[in-house]
């Protein structure tokens, strides 16, 4: 048995899941300021740059870059926020939001509404819904696409729901949060929202040492 091999494979692994780690706290970063990522705290931002120099620490150092690039790319097609503009349907623009990057937006946007709606920020989950909704409008002459946009979103809000018999109409209840104009009535929709949802674990993007 060739045990230099195998523990060659074993660090590779190893650096493969450090990576993999790394990039999803950097996810979970640009996750919690979308749409806004200039909003960013200066502390968080410290951590994401961070965070940076050490995924391309990690990859460097095992010939991960590859790896690296793909999620580091995902990353910034789902949760970059940048909308192309409806009034020029120009080439170029064509070329740079495609259909499929367009799709990938529309993920991320339900993916931050998820996680506002998850910790009962109905404000930004509204933003968060209105750069979908904005998305969805690039999508609304390719019907596939605009199905599998239409399944995320019901998968991905139908997990907030503690039982699988019960089912919220999330979009209603955004729209009931905006119409209610007093902050009475506001924080009673935002309570109820909390005792509706499951709180998902939240790793901190600190825990990760930076070795």
């Amino acid at each position: 048995m060739d045990y230099d091999n195998i523990d060659e494979t074993t660090m590779r692994q190893e650096a493969c899941r450090k990576v993999k780690q790394i990039a999803d706290a950097i996810k979970k970063i640009r996750i919690k300021y979308y749409p806004n990522f200039s909003a960013i705290s200066e502390t968080d931002k410290s951590i994401y740059d961070e965070l940076y120099q050490h995924i391309e620490k990690v990859a460097s150092e095992n010939g991960l870059h590859k790896l690296k690039a793909e999620l580091i790319n995902d990353i910034t097609d789902r949760y970059d926020s940048k909308i192309p503009s409806l009034d020029n349907d120009n080439q170029a623009q064509n070329d740079k939001f495609d259909s499929d990057k367009i799709l990938k937006a529309y993920y991320g946007a339900i993916d931050a509404e998820k996680q506002a709606l998850s910790e009962g920020k109905l404000k930004r989950a509204m933003n968060c819904q209105g750069q979908a909704n904005e998305l969805m409008k690039r999508l609304k002459d390719n019907a596939e696409l605009v199905d599998m946009a239409i399944y995320y979103k019901r998968e991905k809000l139908a997990e907030l729901t503690q039982t699988k018999q019960k089912t919220t109409n999330w979009d209603k209840v955004l729209e009931n949060y905006y119409m209610q104009g007093k902050a009475k009535e506001r924080e009673a929709i935002t309570q109820e929202i909390r005792q509706q949802t499951q709180k998902e674990p939240q790793i901190e993007t600190n825990e990760y040492v930076m070795e």
